[in-house]
């Protein structure tokens, strides 16, 4: 709620600048906390189908597939993009 009365206190381009780059900030850290809490769900939810043991090393078979899914999470968008610094 506090995001949409934002703009009814900016008095100038500057706040407005100021206010939209905390804006994305927010914007990516909230970004940033549901791809980590997804990221860790996924991988709970892998090592629970392929049965892997709760303690010890993982047998090279399953340790492939839990790479391959966290190369696949690397690669996926995670935030979105700031506020190039050559805009403000």
């Amino acid at each position: 709620m506090e995001t949409v009365r934002f703009p009814l206190g900016l008095r100038g381009v500057t706040a407005a600048v100021m206010m939209a780059e905390k804006l994305v900030k927010i914007a990516t850290d909230e970004a940033n906390s549901s791809n980590d809490e997804r990221d860790a769900a996924e991988k709970v939810a892998l090592l629970a189908s392929l049965g892997a043991p709760e303690s010890g090393t993982l047998p090279p078979s399953m340790r492939s597939q839990v790479r391959q899914l966290e190369d696949d999470q690397k690669r996926r968008p995670s935030a979105p993009s700031p506020i190039p610094s050559t805009a403000r």
